[in-house]
């Protein structure tokens, strides 16, 4: 098993062609180098056990997976991360849920996280390496959609304690990064943008409002006479709202946020929820946004 994998290390700024995006040019480079019947893609901000390479490898072998992504734990130091990205993480999940990632093909929802990427020779060899995705914003979604659509199954795993990351380092940087991930997620559909972030938004307020209209509803039963009735409406209400946190709580730990930030799951789900929608706005106006020191113009489909 030690002898599966090579290394080889490109440089991005080193690495320029006409009608080739982002990184997919060093990662069709570094493929070229590298020796081996699998290829691993990471990126530069992560944080790898050498434990976590040989477990992929086996789980792919086990499952007959032929490109498996490990999803990281997430570093959450500024307030902007606890409040948002656990909810930005969470709706990638309901985009792409991992029981549908993992199914057979046929029925599979095809899903790949850049930041590591365990992919079969193969397989990146039967669909032309990174040249069938040259040309895509999120090149880690539409490979996986391509060694899908070429016979071959993609899957995804947890690598809990194994693999750490920062995503961005200011809030500007994170809006930006989460606009291009969205807008590939939805395979730049406008429409699917917009829907994504009004229900998000309609989700993170509609659920407090409903509470606290509940609680109004127990207040004017109790007004009425009705204490015990009036009491279990408050009770009912109450214990509803502390499931719902506790829930979102360990979610939020999961993903390396403080447990007591999804107290502001509302300003969370309307930061994302206002994102996916101000993407679709961009999508469709065709409004220019930066990716590896580029700007880009993305083509609504």
């Amino acid at each position: 098993m030690s002898n599966v994998l090579r290394l080889a290390i490109v440089d991005p700024n080193d690495a320029t062609r006409e009608g080739w995006r982002g990184k997919c040019l060093p990662m069709q480079i570094g493929s070229e180098l590298a020796q081996g019947e699998w290829l691993l893609f990471v990126d530069s901000d992560t944080e790898i056990d050498p434990v976590l390479v040989r477990g992929a490898v086996a789980i792919a072998l086990q499952q007959g997976v032929d490109m498996l992504s490990v999803l990281p734990d997430l570093r959450c130091q500024k307030r902007f991360e606890h409040i948002a990205q656990p909810v930005a993480s969470l709706h990638m999940m309901h985009m792409y849920p991992p029981h549908k990632v993992n199914r057979p093909n046929g029925s599979s929802r095809p899903f790949s996280l850049g930041a590591f990427t365990l992919l079969k020779r193969s397989a990146y060899d039967s669909i032309g390496g990174m040249a069938a995705v040259k040309d895509q914003f999120m090149e880690d979604i539409n490979l996986a959609r391509a060694v899908s659509k070429s016979g071959a199954r993609v899957g995804i795993a947890q690598g809990s304690g194994l693999f750490r990351c920062t995503m961005y380092e200011d809030f500007a940087e994170f809006c930006g990064g989460w606009k291009r991930i969205f807008i590939g997620a939805a395979n730049q559909r406008v429409k699917r943008l917009r829907n994504h972030g009004l229900r998000l938004i309609a989700l993170g307020f509609g659920v407090p409002l409903l509470q606290f209209a509940s609680i109004g509803v127990a207040l004017a039963v109790a007004a009425q006479g009705s204490w015990i009735l009036g009491n279990v409406l408050i009770g009912l209400v109450a214990l509803s709202a502390l499931l719902q946190f506790i829930v979102l709580a360990r979610f939020y730990r999961a993903s390396g946020a403080s447990a007591l930030a999804a107290i502001a799951f509302p300003l969370g789900a309307a930061i994302i929820g206002g994102l996916l929608v101000r993407s679709a706005s961009d999508l469709k106006n065709k409004r220019p946004f930066k990716w590896g020191g580029h700007d880009y113009v993305c083509e609504a489909r």
